[in-house]
């Protein structure tokens, strides 16, 4: 068993809390005398904080679209003409036809919608100050400047084509610019024992929702949600509502 996949076991166990008492005070022994574990541990730590944030943003988006479902339309009024009432008729058979030939596909979007929200910056959290331009890719990230994001790693992964950390937040930008297309292309290209495979599958999900995919959709939410990802119930909640 390799170093890195002892460092990635032990970091699963301590955050899942799988640890005994007497294991975990020898982990946190070994993460004072290890830098290279201290980094290991705090960008778990950082990504599993950014999941919990990404779960949160995607609750309150949903949350919205709930509450826009439930207001109601007020009553016409008594002095309404009869001309309104034709024109709700032929609007309600408009819509119905059109839900009929669209509706998968308004229904697909609508999902998407909202279960995505683009995932939190992790790397190197930006210190707000009085200037507007950002300095680097992270602080154009939190900006939304999304296009600025793709040219910078796009430079990076030339000399780091393999950086997880450049692909996950380059896949981020295409998709937060509507390349759902892009987006799959980077998240497929990390590896399964990053700590951003996770939730590069469940945005590889989103991606193929965004695409009107049902089928690739369907097929990577059962893969997430049969597996332990910290994404699996969310995955499972969603291929409800498909």
């Amino acid at each position: 068993m390799s170093m890195e996949k002892n460092y990635n076991d032990q970091i699963d166990q301590y955050l899942r809390g799988e640890l005994s008492s007497e294991d975990e005070s020898a982990f946190l022994a070994e993460v004072n005398s290890s830098a290279e574990l201290k980094s290991e541990l705090e960008l778990a730590q950082d990504i599993q904080k950014g999941i919990e944030l990404d779960a949160l943003y995607s609750a309150k988006s949903l949350l919205a679209a709930e509450e826009v479902k439930l207001k109601k339309p007020e009553a016409p009024s008594s002095s309404s003409n009869n001309w309104w009432w034709k024109a709700a008729a032929s609007l309600v058979l408009i819509c119905s036809v059109l839900y009929f030939f669209l509706g998968q596909s308004a229904d697909m979007q609508e999902l998407y919608s909202q279960s995505y929200s683009p995932y939190p910056n992790i790397v190197n959290p930006v210190n707000r100050s009085s200037s507007d331009q950002p300095k680097d890719w992270p602080e154009a990230y939190e900006a939304k400047k999304y296009a600025q994001v793709i040219n910078v790693l796009d430079e990076k992964l030339k000399a780091d084509p393999d950086s997880d950390v450049y692909l996950f937040y380059l896949a981020q930008s295409h998709l937060a610019l509507g390349s759902a297309d892009e987006a799959i292309t980077h998240l497929e290209k990390i590896k399964s024992d990053s700590k951003f495979y996770e939730p590069a599958q469940w945005y590889v999900a989103l991606s193929y929702l965004k695409q009107d995919n049902s089928d690739k959709a369907e097929e990577k939410l059962n893969q997430i949600k049969d597996s332990d990802s910290a994404y699996a119930m969310r995955a499972e909640k969603l291929l409800n509502s498909l």
